[in-house]
């Protein structure tokens, strides 16, 4: 039986650890276009923010069904730093 995020009828929580990894190889494929050779997690979690926000902007829709929530440093999703300490785990070099 999966599990659900919001109760029965919710979002399936693999769906939003896809969502996560789908936002975070994005992010980090921009991040090393854009010339940023060691990034930190709060860096990739503002840049995940900012193109989820963009695209948004500029389509109406949401790239990915992830909620973020307001932290001291700024947005902040948990899946997303899971996502990436079990990128690192696997010994993926992501640049």
């Amino acid at each position: 039986m999966p599990l659900y995020a919001g109760g029965k009828g919710g979002i399936k929580l693999s769906d939003l650890w896809k969502d996560a990894l789908k936002i975070t190889l994005i992010t980090l494929a921009v991040l090393k276009r854009a010339g940023f050779n060691i990034v930190d997690r709060m860096m990739v979690l503002k840049t995940a923010y900012l193109i989820e926000r963009e695209y948004f902007r500029l389509t109406g829709k949401r790239l990915t069904s992830l909620p973020y929530y307001n932290y001291t440093y700024g947005p902040f999703n948990g899946l997303i730093i899971e996502v990436l300490e079990a990128l690192s785990k696997k010994g993926r070099n992501c640049f």
